[in-house]
């Protein structure tokens, strides 16, 4: 998150693990964004983003980090996509400003333990019982069963209902006359294994594509030039968050940024030559890949 709200790599924003303040000195996207007039609001879902615990906070005019729910098998809190988009909502319809709006919502869904709301878990059926070794199972993921299926019917139903409280949104800045003159990005910060590579239910440990590939979806706003829908293989990442969004605002791509604005790929950029890096932290160091 600290990457996709500055456009750089952790080795130059310094945030390499969880719970570590970002740099004031640093300039994020909303800071950006603030000095061109706009407002910035975010709302967050997991406690390692409030502000106390990112620093990410800086140049938002409102930032929602109440977290009320607490964790089943951690001392943690964290809040439910349902609830974090009704705040949301109902922040939007108590708005009063003419500024253009910057809002980001940072959803928890699906993350482990997985705890579907009832009835999306049953969506999914995965087939018979499939029993794992309780020591294949992160301790914080463990909810009485070594069954594999129910594991997997409840990662789907989380990834269902997090669709569905997405399209609730979508449905709220159309009311709110936000969604045609608004751009929207929509992407993870990661993926999760399921048993890639002897990885169940965990992310974070590794740099194998099922940690590493997320979906990123850019909508433009209405009169955009680009493609209305279309599907690429070119090389993308969450550092580009911050300058596509600078360029769609017409801000501009500061120089010193690690990403690039994804508008050049829409008109038909291969981005030959480019290389992206990964790194992982480990007990001793840092495993970094190209």
């Amino acid at each position: 998150m600290a990457s996709a709200l500055t456009g750089l790599y952790a080795h130059h924003h310094g945030v390499r693990q969880n719970c570590t303040l970002l740099d004031e000195s640093l300039f994020s996207l909303p800071e950006y964004l603030v000095s061109r007039g706009y407002e910035c609001a975010a709302f967050v879902s997991n406690y390692v983003l409030t502000q106390e615990l990112s620093g990410l906070n800086q140049g938002f005019d409102h930032f929602d980090d109440l977290l009320p729910d607490k964790e089943p098998n951690r001392e943690s809190y964290e809040r439910k996509a349902g609830a974090t988009v009704d705040r949301v909502l109902a922040w939007l319809a108590a708005r009063d400003s003419d500024k253009p709006l910057f809002l980001w919502v940072h959803l928890i869904d699906p993350h482990g333990p997985y705890t579907p709301p009832e009835g999306f878990a049953e969506r999914f059926p995965h087939g018979p019982a499939k029993e794992l070794s309780r020591d294949l199972i992160p301790d914080y993921q463990f909810r009485d069963t070594l069954d594999l299926n129910d594991y997997l019917s409840r990662y789907d139903g989380e990834i269902a209902y997090c669709d569905e409280e997405i399209g609730r949104l979508v449905a709220g800045l159309k009311e709110a006359d936000l969604y045609e003159s608004g751009a929207i990005l929509f992407h993870a910060d990661h993926g999760e294994s399921l048993g890639e590579h002897g990885a169940w239910f965990r992310h974070g440990q590794d740099l194998f594509g099922p940690c590493v590939r997320i979906p990123f979806v850019l909508k433009l706003p209405e009169g955009t030039p680009g493609p209305h829908m279309a599907a690429s293989d070119v090389l993308v990442s969450v550092l580009d968050v911050t300058p596509t969004l600078l360029e769609l605002a017409g801000v501009g791509d500061p120089p010193e940024l690690d990403g690039g604005s994804l508008l050049p790929v829409l008109a038909g950029d291969r981005r030959d030559g480019l290389e992206i890096f990964m790194e992982r932290k480990r007990a001793r160091g840092f495993t970094v890949v190209g």
